[in-house]
């Protein structure tokens, strides 16, 4: 075991804590979670299955396909993020209206107060 390995699993582990104890989320993304981390962790204590799988998919190092996923997962959580702010700027724009009906006046009544100048 190299000295480098200890300290990515425990990297891994702080992470994984780190997620459970300050995010909420759904059953499913937990799931992700688990298994991505256990995915790292046997990569960590055994880097020549990483390279086993590379040349299993046609590439020549374990370090490359690596990159490759991770490459996939932040377009996959760009378009995640992307698509959950336009919910939330949907949902404000919503509200907003919303609001602006519930506090416009009612026509007749005016916006001025009888007793002012």
């Amino acid at each position: 075991m190299t000295v480098i390995q200890p300290i990515l699993t425990l990297l891994v582990v702080g992470a994984v804590i780190a997620y459970f104890v300050w995010l909420r989320s759904r059953l499913a993304d937990r799931l992700i979670v688990l298994v991505v981390a256990a995915a790292a962790i046997v990569l960590v204590g055994n880097p020549d299955l990483a390279t086993l799988l590379a040349h299993s998919v046609g590439v020549g190092r374990g370090v490359d396909v690596i990159i490759y996923l991770t490459l996939f997962g932040y377009g996959f959580l760009g378009m995640l993020l992307i698509s959950k702010v336009r919910g939330l700027e949907a949902r404000l724009a919503e509200l907003a209206q919303a609001l602006a009906l519930a506090t416009a006046s009612k026509p007749g009544e005016g916006s001025v107060r009888s007793d002012a100048r």
